[in-house]
């Protein structure tokens, strides 16, 4: 004769149950942090090539992204005279433009350099068309194109 002793489900059980089926449910939907959030130019700075600490960036790190943040750092270079640079951008399903104004506060006679780094967060799609581009927001016209790559970030270096 076969019997079978059946325990009476305890509490704890019951939680761990529920747990477990709340985290499959939840991991099914595969819902983004940063779902409802859209893309922005969270940072933006200028380094001078000519400032006594600077260190020039590889090419390899021209492009970084932290896939925790979904943070994309770009680094491209520009010329410029006291600049206070200003940014806008576009983002669509699979592009997005950058385009930047270094907004210089004096004419310069000697060209000098930037590095101009861009961070924009958070970045949705895993590839995608980026361009950046410098312009000058007060004049009509188009710019200059700096940046022009099709990225899948999950081939990226991290930051």
């Amino acid at each position: 004769m076969n019997t079978k002793i059946i325990f009476p489900p305890t509490r704890r059980n019951l939680l761990a149950l529920l747990l477990l089926a709340w985290v499959s449910v939840a991991c099914e939907q595969r819902n983004s942090l940063y779902e409802d959030i859209p893309t922005e130019v969270v940072a933006l700075a200028t380094h001078s090539h000519s400032a006594a600490n600077y260190q020039p960036v590889p090419d390899s790190l021209q492009l970084r992204f932290n896939p925790l943040l979904r943070l994309l750092r770009i680094n491209v270079v520009s010329e410029g005279c006291g600049p206070n640079p200003k940014a806008k951008l576009t983002a669509e399903e699979d592009r997005i433009l950058v385009q930047f104004d270094m907004e210089n506060s004096c004419v310069h006679v000697v060209p000098e350099f930037f590095d101009v780094d861009i961070n924009l967060s958070p970045i949705h799609p895993e590839v995608f068309q980026l361009i950046v581009e410098e312009k000058d927001f007060e004049q009509e016209g188009a710019g200059k194109i700096l940046l022009q790559r099709r990225i899948d970030v999950r081939e990226l270096p991290g930051t």
